[in-house]
């Protein structure tokens, strides 16, 4: 008897506890079975319902990962257009880690932030669960929003897949016929970055098969692989450079980027005004990725909470 009276107490207490909103939120959609051998396509969406945000931190933790191979991470239709750490698998943590952002504020809807190919290589069940995730505000102070609702998947591995999904990533580059989107690339010098040597922004997107890397040639120089932003070599800016995105399929987008003109005060008020939104909008979003890599610094060490 005693018993069901606490019982019933602790119901009544729990039931009339406020249930939380969660309006930001990141969850993982697959395929929810594959065969042995079998490429399938894991998506990661995130949504957002009171206000704008430009950045978003954390990993998705893969449960039995050793009967996968994670073959790419693809941003091929993200959202995002900068990333302070390009999706990548983190053997050590079983877990695809990222910190990305944009230039403009977004309101996110169940929005792609990137997609990983995964090859199914024994049979089982394997979660991708979103974890530490944490969103930036587009409040000019990246104000952090750790309270993430987190929505993870299932697949399940079987000896032979029932569902005919061979090979999901190869399907997504075959269809690739299309070079990523033109290259914007602006000139900036901040005494945070690089000791204050001159550096040029650049992005890109690729809505099919997504951006697989870029390259950088000054003037007659090698192509150079590179990220955003990129050290300049000749700081006197008298090379012409050029800035190169390849996505997934192999196709290529080369812009040509005069530096010194760039530094020239010429031009319309109009183009100067978006040059400077873009390159405060990029410099407030490395100073977010600088938070980040300290925050994961102190994950890191000895004691410290684990992602």
């Amino acid at each position: 008897m005693l018993k069901k009276l606490i019982s019933t107490a602790l119901f009544t207490i729990v039931a009339s506890l406020p249930i939380p909103v969660f309006a930001y939120s990141v969850s993982v959609t697959s395929s929810k079975e594959a065969g042995v051998g079998d490429i399938f396509v894991v998506s990661v969406l995130a949504s957002e319902k009171d206000n704008s945000i430009n950045a978003i931190e954390g990993a998705i933790k893969i449960t039995n990962a050793d009967y996968v191979n994670v073959e790419n991470v693809s941003t091929g239709g993200s959202i995002f257009d900068l990333w302070a750490e390009y999706p990548h698998f983190d053997e050590g943590q079983s877990a695809i880690v990222f910190a990305g952002g944009s230039t403009k504020p977004l309101k996110p809807d169940n929005s792609v932030l990137f997609k990983i190919a995964v090859q199914a290589k024994s049979e089982g069940i394997v979660t991708f669960a979103p974890t530490g995730m944490a969103f930036f505000l587009a409040n000019g102070k990246g104000t952090k929003i750790p309270d993430v609702l987190s929505t993870p998947d299932n697949v399940r591995i079987t000896a032979q897949s029932s569902v005919g999904i061979p090979d999901e990533w190869q399907k997504i580059v075959a269809a690739d016929k299309e070079p990523p989107a033109p290259i914007s690339v602006s000139l900036g010098r901040n005494p945070a970055l690089f000791g204050g040597q001159y550096f040029i922004s650049f992005f890109t997107t690729d809505s099919r098969s997504g951006v697989a890397k870029y390259q950088v040639k000054e003037g007659n120089g090698d192509w150079n692989a590179a990220t955003s932003p990129y050290a300049l070599n000749d700081q006197s800016l008298g090379e012409t450079v050029y800035v190169k995105a390849i996505d997934y399929a192999g196709n290529e987008r080369i812009t040509q980027f005069t530096a010194n003109a760039a530094a020239r005060p010429s031009g319309t008020f109009t183009t100067w005004l978006i040059l400077g939104v873009i390159l405060v909008a990029v410099c407030l979003f490395f100073m977010i990725a600088r938070r980040i890599k300290k925050s994961r610094r102190n994950i890191a060490r000895p004691g410290g909470p684990s992602v």
